[in-house]
C-alpha cells in the first residue's frame, strides 16, 4: 500500500504537479482536475490550500521560477533587452 503524503511533501508534490501541467498545456488546462490527476490526489486536498485557481496558480510560480535580477547596461533598452534575453532563456531552460 502506497504511503499517504501529507503537509510539506504533498504541498510540493501538488505545486510540481501544477508546474507540469501548465509548461504542458499552457494556462487554459491548468485545472483543479488536471492538477489533481496529475498529483494522484483529489480535487478537495487542493480547494483546503488554494480556494482560487490563480491562488494556487502564484504558489506554483513562486515555487519554480527563480528571481530575476534587472540588468544594468546603462541605458533602459539596454536593461530591457538584457532581461527579456533571460527570462527567455529560463522559459527554454
Amino acid at each position: 500500500m502506497a504511503r499517504r503524503r501529507r503537509g510539506a511533501e504533498l504541498e510540493h508534490a501538488i505545486l510540481d504537479a501544477a508546474w507540469e501541467v501548465l509548461v504542458a498545456h499552457g494556462y487554459g488546462a491548468f485545472t483543479y482536475e488536471a492538477v489533481a490527476a496529475r498529483a494522484g490526489t483529489s480535487r478537495p486536498v487542493l480547494y483546503r490550500r488554494w480556494a482560487k485557481r490563480e491562488d494556487m496558480l502564484l504558489a506554483t510560480l513562486v515555487r519554480h521560477l527563480r528571481p530575476l535580477e534587472m540588468p544594468e547596461t546603462g541605458s533602459l533598452r539596454g536593461d530591457m533587452l538584457a532581461f527579456l534575453r533571460e527570462v527567455n532563456e529560463d522559459r527554454a531552460a
